[in-house]
Order: structure tokens, then sequence, then C-alpha cells
């Protein structure tokens, strides 16, 4: 075999059937980004659709089956890519999954992570940020805008980015850390998460301008599947399941989540006896109060009865 040499600021991998080493009909490539050291690429089935995704895995494997996805420390959690109301209120929120503090910033080569997918920003060099264990930082198109749209808890970190803005019809979010540099001289970015999410099936379709946003369900998991993702209130239901996980209160976790499911499941249904209402902005539908009241009670009556049993 002739001696090669793969990059680690990315190239092309070619794959040619031939014959006495004259090239024949079958020829396969494969692209793939930077990478640090260490880090091997490798093929990932995805459970939701049978297809793949060529991307960094948790560890390498000679001539054995391929390892499960590499899930970095910060990841992407929440994309409101169409809100309801102003369209530069749109947001996503970015997650510290780790036990250990992740600083945005490359002190050896004196450079900032950076999304290179989606949207434009940079991180800050001069005052870099770092994220705390479970840390959500949220980055929106109009500071003023997102104010007026949302509610978060003191303190959370709320960033405008400069340039660009959320697709409505589906495209990749991608967030990069400093990795290699190439033949120029130039830093080259590699890949910490991307999401290609869409507004299309068999993603859920209501994030569309319906009101949810798209968010996360396991969050320590690979996140480029549709599979993972699902259609919650906004990021309000984001930090009341963050909120409900501090303060450890298994009944009322319970009760509270199961409720978030069934109401959210029950908003599209038309069979469900609705009421219109109006706001300042616009008409919209909520649950018959007494139905909601007789729901509510049913769930509790389930969960306690269920932890009962098990506790």
């Amino acid at each position: 075999m002739t001696s090669f040499g793969l990059s680690d600021d990315g190239e092309t991998v070619y794959l040619t059937s031939a014959v006495d080493d004259q090239l024949t009909e079958y020829r396969f490539k494969e692209d793939f980004g930077a990478s640090l050291e260490g880090q091997p690429f490798g093929y990932y089935r995805k459970p939701s659709t049978g297809g793949y995704n060529f991307i960094t895995l948790s560890a390498p494997t000679q001539a054995a089956a391929n390892a499960g996805p590499k899930v970095e420390a910060i990841v992407i959690s929440e994309i409101m890519y169409n809100p309801a109301g102003a369209g530069a209120a749109e947001y996503f929120e970015i997650l510290n999954i780790s036990d250990s503090n992740v600083t945005l910033f490359d002190a050896t080569q004196n450079k900032a992570w950076k999304f290179t997918g989606g949207i434009e920003y940079e991180f800050p060099a001069l005052s870099p940020l770092t994220m705390t264990p479970g840390q959500r930082v949220v980055l929106t198109r109009s500071i003023p805008d997102f104010n007026a749209s949302y509610t978060v808890p003191s303190g959370t970190l709320v960033i405008e980015w400069i340039t660009g803005k959320l697709s409505n019809g589906g495209e990749s979010l991608q967030l990069g850390q400093p990795g290699p540099v190439n033949a120029l001289n130039e830093t080259q970015f590699v890949r910490v998460d991307r999401v290609k999410y869409d507004n299309n099936s068999p993603w859920v379709s209501s994030p569309d301008g319906g009101g949810p946003s798209l968010s996360k369900i396991a969050e320590k998991e690979y996140g480029n599947d549709y599979i993972n993702w699902t259609a919650l209130a906004g990021i309000r239901a984001t930090f009341l399941q963050e909120f409900l996980t501090m303060t450890g209160h298994l009944r009322i976790q319970s009760l509270i989540l199961y409720w978030m499911m069934i109401r959210t499941a029950l908003t599209t249904s038309p069979s469900m006896p609705w009421e219109l209402t109006r706001d300042q902005r616009h008409l919209s539908r909520r649950m018959n109060p007494s139905f909601e009241v007789s729901l509510f009670f049913a769930g509790a009556f389930l969960v306690g009865a269920s932890l009962r049993f098990f506790f």
C-alpha cells in the first residue's frame, strides 16, 4: 500500500474501484472538516430514518463497528426560528451539559468560538465567555424584540448577534471552536455542534410561526436528528424544566411535566373543547376552563397513584 496522510484542517477522501491499477466505475467520496488531535470521524446511523451522518465519533474503533457520536460539552438546546410575533425576536439557546466550566475561547490561538452556519456571530475575545455547568445562554436577533416577547430568569445572559437570521424554511445551525491552521495560515474551525432543522415533516411544523419553539428532548444525546426534538411553548418551558430539576420535588415535577406534555399534545387536536380568546395582537384559542381543570386533577390522581406504587 502506498503511504498517505490526512490533513487535520479537512479534506476529501475517495474510494474507487480498480482492476490492475486501472480505475473502474465505482467511486465514493466523503468530505470532512477540521478536527482536533485524536478526534476520529465516521458514519453514524440515525435511528429515526436509517440515514447516515459523517461525524466525530466518541472513540476510534479500528477493525470494529463504529462507536457512537461524540456529543461535546456545549450543545444547541432550543431554536425559535419563526416566532409568532415579531420576527426579530427569533432566538436559539446553547447549554453546557458537562460538569465543568467551558470557556468559549482558545488562548493558544487568541481566538474565540463562533457560529459557522446559520448566523454569523463570534463570541467575545477581550472578555471571553465562560459557561458554568448547566448554564444556558440565549442568542437573539434583537434584544428589544426578544425582551418584549419572552421572559427569562434574572441573570440569564442574552446576546444579540449582528449578521444573518434563522431561516424559516430550515437550515444548518453550527457552532465551531478554533482548530488547526491551514497552509494559508488561516484558522479552521472545528464543529462543536450542528442542528440541521426543517419546517417540514418529519420535523414538527408548529414552530414555524405557530408559537412553540424547537426544544431538544435528551440534551446530552446526539442532536442532529429530528427524533430528538419536539415543540414546546418557547423559552419559558425550557427554564421551567430547569427550575423543576433544581428543586428536586418529585411529585411537583411529575405533575407539571405531565401537564405540559398532555396540554402540548392536545393543542394539535381540533376535537378538543376550545374557546376563542383575544389578546392585544391576535385571536387565539384556549382550552375550555372546566375541561382543563378536570384534566389537571385526572393527571394529579394518576401521578399520585404512580408515586405511591413506586415509592
